[in-house]
C-alpha cells in the first residue's frame, strides 16, 4: 500500500496476483474514506457496492461481471469517483432495478466506464449532482436509465459523451427556444426544466426512456420512433406541450406516459405493442388526446386520477381492456 496525501493510501488490486487484494470488494471493505482504489485488468466475478467516499481507479479497462445476479458495481456512498471499468452481466430479472453501474447515491463522477450486456447499463436512482463523461453503453436491454422523484433528484450533469449504442445522451437541463432534430443523433433524451423546446425526426431505443420530460413546458415532440425502450415517451410534471405523430412502440412497460401532466396535446402518434399500457394518464387532467393508435398493448387507453380530459377518435382495439378509467371523473369520450 502506497501512502498519499493526508492519511489516505492506495491500494491494488490484481485478479492474477501481486496486488494488495486479489477481489476489489475485500479492498472496498479494507480501505478507508478518502483512499484510492487502483485495479488492474482482469475478469473480476463479484457484484460490487462501493459503500465508502473512494476513489476506484481502472487500470486496463478491468471487467466486472455480475454472473447476472444483482448489480456489477453499486455506487451507495457520496463523491465517489469511478473511472476506467467494464461493468457485464447484470441484473437479468424483468423489471429489476439492477444495472451493469447502479447509482444510489449523490455527488459521483463517473468517466469513461463501459456497460455491456446487462439489463439495465449505467441507473440513476434518486441521485443528484452526479456527474457522466465518457462513459459508452452498447448492447444492454436499457442502456441508460435516470429515475426520481423530486426537482434535486434531476441535477446532475450529463453530458454528450456519453453514448447509447454509438449515440450521444441528451440530458438537457432549463434550455430554451431550442429545436433537436435527427442531426443530433441522439439515442436518448432527458429535457429537464426546459421551455419552449422542439424535438422532433429522432429514432430513439433500448433505454430506459426513449424521451423524457420533467417539469417542461410549451415544448413539442413530433415524429418521434420511440420503441424498444422501458417507457417511450414519459412526462413528468410537465404542461401544455403538444406530442404529434409519434410512434412509442413495443416498450415493456408504456408507450407514452402522463404523470401529474396537464393541459398537454396528444395527436396523431401510434402507440402499439407496449407490454403495459398504450397511452397512460395518471394525476393528469385537462388533457386532449385525438387521432391516435392504441393496439395490442397490455391496457390500450388507461386514466388513473385523472380528470377532464378529452377524447376524440382514438382508434382503439385488441387491447386488454381497451379503455379504462379509474379513480377518473369528468372524462369526455367522443368516437373513441
Amino acid at each position: 500500500m502506497l501512502a498519499v496525501g493526508a492519511g489516505a493510501i492506495t491500494i491494488t488490486v490484481n485478479a492474477s496476483g501481486g496486488g494488495d487484494y486479489s477481489r476489489i470488494q475485500d479492498s472496498i471493505d479494507n480501505a478507508s474514506a478518502g483512499d484510492t482504489i487502483l485495479v488492474y485488468s482482469g475478469i473480476y466475478y463479484e457484484n460490487v457496492n462501493v459503500k465508502k467516499q473512494l476513489i476506484l481507479r481502472g487500470i486496463g479497462n478491468p471487467v466486472v461481471d455480475a454472473d447476472r445476479s444483482g448489480s456489477a458495481i453499486t455506487l451507495s456512498a457520496n463523491g465517489i469517483i469511478l473511472e476506467g471499468f467494464t461493468a457485464i452481466e447484470g441484473g437479468f430479472y424483468y423489471d429489476s432495478p439492477e444495472a451493469g453501474i447502479k447509482v444510489i447515491s449523490n455527488g459521483n463522477t463517473l468517466t469513461g466506464n463501459n456497460a455491456s450486456n446487462n439489463l439495465n447499463g449505467i441507473s440513476l436512482y434518486s441521485s443528484s449532482n452526479n456527474t457522466l463523461s465518457d462513459n459508452m453503453m452498447t448492447g444492454n436491454q436499457n442502456n441508460f436509465n435516470l429515475d426520481g422523484d423530486t426537482n434535486s433528484d434531476f441535477d446532475n450533469h450529463i453530458d454528450t459523451s456519453n453514448l447509447v449504442n454509438g449515440r450521444p445522451v441528451y440530458y438537457i437541463m432549463k434550455s430554451s427556444d431550442t429545436t433537436y432534430d435527427s442531426s443530433s443523433k441522439a439515442g436518448t433524451f432527458y429535457c429537464i426544466s426546459c421551455v419552449n423546446v422542439t424535438i422532433k425526426n429522432l429514432k430513439l431505443n433500448q433505454n430506459g426512456k426513449g424521451i423524457f420530460f420533467w417539469n417542461t413546458s410549451q415544448s413539442t415532440i413530433q415524429n418521434v420512433n420511440a420503441t424498444n425502450n422501458r417507457d417511450g415517451i414519459s412526462l413528468y410534471y410537465s404542461n401544455n406541450n403538444t406530442l404529434s405523430d409519434n410512434n412509442a412502440n413495443s416498450n415493456t412497460q408504456q408507450g407514452i406516459n402522463l404523470y401529474s401532466s396537464n393541459n398537454n396535446t396528444l395527436s396523431g402518434s401510434n402507440a402499439n405493442l407496449n407490454g403495459w399500457n398504450g397511452i397512460f394518464l395518471s394525476s393528469s387532467s385537462n388533457n386532449t388526446l385525438s387521432g391516435n393508435n392504441v393496439s395490442n398493448n397490455g391496457d390500450g387507453l388507461s386514466l388513473y386520477s385523472s380528470s377532464n380530459n378529452t377524447l376524440s377518435g382514438n382508434n382503439v382495439f385488441n387491447n386488454e381492456p381497451g379503455i379504462s378509467l379509474y379513480s377518473s371523473n369528468n372524462n369526455t369520450l367522443i368516437g373513441t
